[in-house]
């Protein structure tokens, strides 16, 4: 949680793309929200960056796998695949990407410093 300048406390949220076979991280941005607007914003800087992947893996949250993001993956030419449920192979690689983020970078920052994200 960050705590803003009123003492405001906000969980924020941080939204990652990663290559399936480099493991290079295509997109990432940090939200207050996990919705769909603010996945589509780091899948649209991801795209214009380093070009159209052939699938999107997502896991199954609401974010992720709505008509919304069908109608997105027709337009732009791209095929979904959705992770099994409760199955933590299907996403290891980003998983142990935040995990590795957790333990390393994140455990060396001083939250208290922040008072925003912007």
């Amino acid at each position: 949680r960050l705590t803003d300048s009123d003492g405001k406390k906000h969980r924020i949220y941080i939204i990652a793309l990663i290559d399936d076979a480099s493991r290079f991280i295509t997109g990432i941005d940090v939200f207050y929200n996990d919705n769909f607007i603010n996945l589509m914003s780091v899948m649209r800087s991801a795209i214009a960056k380093y070009g159209r992947p052939k699938v999107f893996n997502f896991d199954n949250g609401k974010s992720y796998k709505n008509k919304q993001m069908e109608l997105l993956a027709a337009r732009i030419g791209t095929t979904l695949s959705y992770c099994q449920p409760h199955t933590p192979t299907g996403k290891a690689k980003i998983e142990r990407w935040f995990r590795t983020m957790k333990d390393q970078w994140m455990a060396a920052l001083d939250m208290r410093d922040f008072h925003s994200l912007e």
